[in-house]
């Protein structure tokens, strides 16, 4: 339980984090010096330890609140002496802290400043030594964030800072340029080709023809995708690797428009995927009855 003294502590902290959302960089001053102004003893009790600075610098990028994060990395002794000034250790082990503070696990503040879509939060990060290209754990580089949010402008400004375009989702191991012909715009597909994405072997007009995205259909068979290159998820050493052709995708989801599209642009019919279907088979398979009549008529 937390005394007197603790609990007046606990204040402070909580009006800290208010004024690191708001802006109001007066009450940082005010308050930052007294809870994190000088290297204090841990408490005994992890619960009654005050919340790590990360939390006050994470609100503040989310917030994009330049002036705070950098009042707070230049003059916290946590943060002028550890060697990455936006990462201080944490004082304790994640799983001792407070729950409510948890979530300050390593890379907190980087991805709050690229959840704020603030570019000039994430400016002072690569000011600060952070690279372009840093992964973050069990998420990745700082661009995967920005195509997760549909962030065009992110995205476009950490490619010109040297972002790599060929990347693959940690969590759902597609290329990036798959993952952005998901997207309505075709602002972040277009960024990452002008930026040198690589579309053989990324599955990118796969995973446009399997979500029906014509506009990024036709970018990727203007900049050169073949259309009927054969998807290959490069993980098993049989036939299970091959999942078949952007036809294939767009006959199994039924997306007669796609199909249209592609056979209009040269897709083959009689291409087999690795459980020797053609995309006429797997149309009929998944009960895609107008999907089958077009094949029909195309063979």
């Amino acid at each position: 339980m937390w005394g007197a003294a603790e609990n007046q502590l606990g204040d402070l902290a909580m009006k800290l984090l208010a004024a690191c959302k708001s802006g109001a960089l007066p009450t940082v001053r005010s308050i930052a010096p007294k809870l994190y102004g000088g290297i204090k003893p841990l408490a005994s009790d992890p619960s009654t330890q005050l919340p790590p600075i990360q939390a006050m610098l994470a609100t503040a990028a989310k917030n994009g609140r330049v002036d705070i994060m950098r009042y707070l990395m230049t003059t916290m002794p946590a943060c002028i002496n550890a060697e990455r000034r936006w990462n201080p250790p944490v004082p304790y082990p994640i799983d001792q802290l407070p729950e409510q503070w948890r979530h300050a696990w390593w890379d907190i503040v980087v991805l709050g400043a690229l959840q704020s879509s603030h570019i000039p939060v994430v400016q002072l990060l690569l000011n600060e030594g952070l690279g372009v290209n840093y992964v973050m754990e069990k998420l990745g580089p700082p661009l995967i964030v920005a195509i997760y949010k549909k962030d065009a402008a992110m995205a476009r400004f950490l490619l010109e800072r040297g972002a790599e375009p060929n990347g693959v989702s940690w969590v759902m191991e597609e290329s990036f340029l798959a993952l952005a012909t998901k997207h309505p715009s075709c602002d972040i597909l277009t960024a990452l080709l002008d930026h040198g994405a690589n579309i053989p072997g990324s599955r990118a007009l796969f995973a446009a023809a399997r979500a029906g995205n014509l506009a990024a259909a036709e970018v990727l068979l203007v900049r050169g995708a073949d259309v009927n290159e054969v998807a290959n998820l490069d993980f098993y050493d049989d036939r299970r690797d091959n999942l078949g052709t952007a036809l294939h995708a767009a006959a199994e989801h039924g997306k007669s428009d796609m199909v249209a599209f592609l056979l209009k642009h040269g897709a083959r019919t009689d291409l087999k995927n690795g459980d020797s279907m053609i995309a006429r088979d797997i149309a009929e398979k998944h009960g895609k009855t107008d999907v089958v009549k077009m094949l029909d008529k195309a063979e």
